[in-house]
């Protein structure tokens, strides 16, 4: 009787393992790029919304917000799942196109949509779940900056990272992500506990700090060219009840230019965490903006004993007690406190900037020709975005593409008079539709270690940012040079690779310090051929690949359906579907023998 029950035992114990081997096998046999004829067949059969280059809307489509760099990909596709984008990987594998994963289209340089690649635009992997208790969230890849903020603000939480509505989540924490909070609680990266990436062999990896600890710590500041992140777990921060904001605006004098200069590189790097300050110079405006997490109390205090609000030992006009309390300083809730960044009129009250949906940019004003046939640009008109936007706020107006170059670089300390002077000089012949931002780092960031994560850039005090008119004017291209020739000798000779810059003589080195050789051997890891590859490549030599699996090299197919909030209407017959009947029945029939 025993050796009756044994023998029933091990029969069911064989078929259940069988059946979960033929499940497997079900699930990679139900897409096989292979079968296909062309890339395009391929793609097609994954279900996905397509954008090819004759079809209405390409022109808009084929590049994100930077258009200085004109890019003319084969395809540009929007899955709304991870097990889409694995599969559009794959196709690309298999026909030897480049994927070109986008985000938020934010890439200086175009690299979000290279020549004749594949596009795999996540934005409509925008999921946003919260756990309130433990106080962390669940989002897709895809989401922006923006309407995070508004769901994570729906449950009293908020998150570190730019002010920009538009960005990608994903771009963000790729380049490390700093915000104006970051003085006090870290970059972004430093606020993600796990990740789901899609690898370049279409297998899907979770990485964290104990399970592929080496992907986790490169993907959070070591740029984007491991894989394609299709979901993260993010830590939350209880929202603050009351954030102030001010803009301290100074008359346009250039005698001003050094003397507040100089006191701000004296005191922002050094200001109390809670305090964020930029000074922002045009060729019309002249200003210092701040975020402060509470009452704006101790604020003028803390500025005029900076001597930021003094010329000569007496008060600039307009910047007076009185003046600045009335008239720059703002109470906000944390929501307002960066619509207020956003609002021309500085206010604390248009949420709606932040509803900026899945496909917020006007129109692509650039006329183009594919075989003989040219492109006039779409008519660009004002409005709202209209796909994927929020309901619980009004829609926010349609973001401007822009054609700009940029400079980035880092300063250690305070500038010297001379680097002062040399910055002055190039601010007085500023062109009209530029700008010069300096951001104060410090606070928690220097106490960290370089190699927290690939973000290398904590033990600096300031960032400055140039941008100007990509033009073919020689006296704006010949001014923005000159910050390379000029004022980069005074930095500590890096860059934030979030801004892209194609000048820069080691890009690698300049964006990733230190951790560059690690970083490049993980990359040779787990994208041995290069398949991902952008101007934030890590310059790694592909090395022979490598593939192992218990059940050969079919990866397992994943189906963590993120629910979209576009619809794109009619799509091709998924082979996933049968994958899922099939999965279905095998299930039922070892629920029956067992």
């Amino acid at each position: 009787m025993k050796k009756v029950l044994f023998n029933e035992l091990y029969y069911r114990i064989i078929l259940f393992l069988v059946g979960i081997i033929l499940l497997v096998d079900v699930s990679c046999a139900s897409f096989n790029p292979s079968s296909y004829k062309s890339i395009e067949d391929c793609v097609g059969a994954t279900g996905v919304f397509v954008i090819s280059k004759n079809d209405p809307g390409y022109n808009d489509a084929r590049v994100g917000e930077r258009v200085r760099f004109q890019q003319y990909p084969r395809m540009i596709t929007y899955p709304t799942n991870t097990t889409q984008v694995q599969q559009l990987v794959l196709c690309s594998n298999t026909f030897k196109i480049t994927p070109s994963p986008r985000n938020g289209g934010h890439s200086y340089t175009g690299t979000s949509s290279l020549n004749d690649s594949l596009v795999i635009d996540i934005s409509n992997l925008n999921s946003v779940d919260i756990d309130t208790v433990s106080q962390t969230a669940i989002v897709g890849g895809g989401i922006r900056l923006g309407p995070l903020y508004i769901q994570l603000a729906q449950k009293n939480f908020t998150f570190i990272s730019g002010i920009c509505p538009t960005t990608g989540l994903t771009g963000v924490i790729s380049s490390g992500g700093f915000g104006l909070q970051s003085r006090k609680y870290g970059t972004t990266g430093d606020l993600v506990f796990e990740a789901q990436i899609v690898m370049a062999d279409g297998s899907i990896l979770t990485s964290n700090s104990i399970i592929n600890a080496d992907l986790f710590w490169a993907i959070r500041g070591g740029g984007a060219t491991y894989g394609i992140i299709t979901q993260w777990k993010l830590q939350l921060i209880p929202a603050w009840q009351t954030v102030s904001v001010f803009t301290i605006e100074y008359p346009y004098d250039p005698n001003l230019f050094s003397s507040v200069l100089k006191s701000f590189t004296n005191f922002g790097h050094i200001a109390p965490d809670d305090l964020s300050t930029t000074l922002f110079v045009t060729n019309t405006n002249f200003k210092i903006v701040g975020h402060y997490l509470g009452n704006n109390d101790q604020i003028y205090e803390q500025l005029s004993n900076a001597s930021l609000l003094t010329y000569n030992g007496s008060p600039i006009k307009g910047c007076d007690r009185e003046s600045i309390e009335q008239n720059f300083l703002l109470r906000c809730d944390h929501l307002g406190a960066r619509a207020y960044f956003l609002d021309p009129n500085k206010t604390c009250k248009r949420y709606d900037y932040l509803n900026i949906g899945t496909s917020p940019y006007a129109s692509n004003n650039f006329t183009y020709t594919i075989q003989n046939v040219t492109y006039p640009p779409a008519a660009t008109a004002p409005g709202v975005v209209t796909q994927g936007v929020l309901s619980v706020y009004s829609p926010g107006p349609l973001q401007a593409r822009e054609d700009v170059k940029t400079k980035s670089m880092y300063f250690d300390g305070p500038l010297n008079d001379t680097a002062i002077n040399v910055i002055i000089g190039l601010l007085k012949q500023m062109p009209s539709g530029s700008f010069a931002e300096l951001l104060s780092y410090g606070g928690l960031l220097p106490t960290q270690s370089t190699n927290l994560t690939a973000f290398f850039h904590r033990n600096v005090a300031y960032h400055l940012l140039i941008q100007a008119p990509s033009t073919s004017d020689p006296t704006t291209n010949a001014w923005i040079n000159q910050w390379d020739s000029n004022v980069r000798p005074f930095s500590n000779g890096q860059s934030y690779q979030g801004f892209e810059d194609p000048d820069l003589p080691n890009f690698p080195q300049q964006y990733f310090g230190n951790n560059l050789q690690r970083l490049q051997n993980i990359k040779s890891k787990y994208d041995p051929q290069q398949l991902f590859s952008s101007q934030s490549t890590l310059n790694t030599t592909p090395a022979s690949k490598q593939t192992s699996s218990l059940f050969g090299t079919c990866p397992f197919v994943h189906d963590e359906t993120v629910p979209a909030r576009r619809s794109f209407g009619n799509k091709m017959f998924n082979l996933i579907i049968w994958d899922k009947i099939m999965i279905n029945l095998w299930v039922i029939v070892i629920f029956l023998i067992w």
